[in-house]
């Protein structure tokens, strides 16, 4: 974890360049891989239909430390890379009987990485929300293909950076779009409260928070 302060500015950041660069070179990506822009492409959409079909198959993802490279994944998201948590989350649903396509899901976000190692957590000094906490809240609709889950995504932020974050499988499956939204408010609502209270103990009363 690499951790600089501009005390002229009022700014902090936190990245993990340097680990990310080992995890890069760990698994063959170097400054010939093609890095791309996003976290995910729309047109993933993994499934357990895609499992192992093939002899040949099977023994190519033998040969694939796919579990390893997914904990590796996690554990950047967890510290400080807010932007793949979707991309971590969905293929971390995917552990056991992977095919092709997974694999292939997971360079995506690893050749995504290989282009944005310096992203990490910026929090600076803030006038309009002072020493507020916000919270944004969504959720898709049915988006996983086995189950029919839809997923939670939230974002709490403090000194306009990301202080905790989340996308989850709906361990419900809504009928509604509106049932979908309203799990994924009560989540980040619980979220909020348990930030406030921790907050609190630190010193850093939150008398009102804002969740959107």
């Amino acid at each position: 974890m690499e951790i600089e302060r501009d005390r002229v500015k009022s700014k902090i950041s936190l990245c993990q360049k340097q680990y990310l660069k080992k995890v890069l070179q760990r698994f063959g990506m170097n400054e010939n891989s093609k890095p791309f822009s996003t976290p995910l492409a729309p047109h993933f959409k993994l499934s357990a239909s895609m499992s192992l079909n093939t002899d040949e198959e099977s023994h190519y993802m033998a040969q694939i430390l796919y579990k390893s490279v997914v904990g590796t994944l996690m554990y950047a998201m967890v510290c400080t890379r807010t932007d793949i948590s979707q991309a971590a989350s969905i293929v971390s649903r995917h552990m056991h009987n992977l095919g092709k396509g997974h694999w292939q899901v997971v360079k995506w976000i690893i050749q995504y990485i290989l282009g944005t190692v310096d992203v990490g957590l910026l929090f600076q000094q803030d006038k309009v929300t002072g020493k507020c906490v916000v919270g944004y809240v969504d959720s898709d609709y049915a988006g996983g293909l086995d189950k029919h889950g839809s997923t939670t995504g939230f974002v709490f932020t403090l000194a306009r950076g990301p202080v905790s974050w989340s996308s989850t499988l709906q361990s419900t499956v809504a009928l509604l779009t509106t049932e979908a939204e309203y799990m994924a408010v009560i989540e980040a609502i619980k979220e909020a409260i348990w930030l406030q209270r921790l907050l609190d103990d630190i010193g850093v009363q939150q008398d009102l928070m804002d969740v959107h």
